[in-house]
């Protein structure tokens, strides 16, 4: 009895919905468009780019590991001169 009842409400509570429809429809004026040509586009601003960026990226990473470059050189030189004014001083 109870399945009964329940399945007469799901069933009142489903068919009481409206099925749940889209309409694909546009308007006159939309569709009165005239549709010009597109403009061309070049690919060379990707090609330009790509070969800026790349161009920057090997300019940074050029530059940061000629400062290490200095910098450790610089500290082995030092270290070295130390090395010999202690030797003769001795």
């Amino acid at each position: 009895m109870a399945t009964q009842l329940l399945s007469r409400t799901v069933f009142r509570s489903l068919a009481a919905r409206p099925a749940a429809t889209r309409s694909f429809q546009t308007s006159a004026t939309k569709l009165n468009v005239a549709a010009g040509a597109l403009p061309i586009s070049t690919p060379v601003g990707a090609f330009r780019g790509g070969l800026i960026g790349f161009l920057l990226g090997s300019s940074v990473a050029a530059y940061g590991t000629y400062a290490w470059v200095l910098k450790e050189y610089r500290l082995s030189n030092e270290l070295l001169t130390e090395d010999i004014y202690v030797r003769m001083c001795i």
